[in-house]
């Protein structure tokens, strides 16, 4: 028996504790071109349904957790998060958005988070997607 015949022995062990630890619960949208509404003139938006609503949990890694952004004259900070899910979670963009609807932080309750890459890994025990929340 091999290492690698250890560790896939133990995964569904694992995979079913990282489980456990998914604590939130929300969905994750494509966003659409929306509607423009030319009485108000606001666009609001049209979000196709991708996953969800379903167990995940949204923190934010160690080290990296602001980018800095020049937009003309103004500097902004982008806040970076990651939104895990469970390690099948298939059919997800990048682009697409995490909107948590049930967290214990009420800060981070209906906020936007735009998806920024896809991981990919053998023998994941969850799929960590690195975001920035949208204000």
């Amino acid at each position: 028996m091999t290492l690698g015949d250890d560790i896939v022995a133990v995964l569904p062990e694992l995979r079913a504790a990282n489980a456990s630890l998914l604590v939130d619960v929300g969905r994750i949208v494509r966003p659409g071109p929306g509607t423009y509404d030319p009485n108000t003139g606001l666009v609001t938006p049209v979000d196709a349904p991708v996953h969800g609503p379903g167990p995940c949990r949204m923190r934010q890694p160690a080290g990296i957790v602001e980018a800095e952004r020049l937009f003309g004259d103004t500097q902004i900070t982008a806040s970076r998060f990651l939104a895990c899910w469970p390690h099948d979670l298939t059919g997800v963009k990048i682009d697409d958005v995490v909107i948590l609807d049930q967290t214990a932080d009420v800060d981070l309750l209906g906020r936007r988070f735009r998806i920024l890459a896809i991981p990919m890994q053998t023998w994941s025990l969850y799929k960590a997607f690195p975001c920035e929340l949208v204000e």
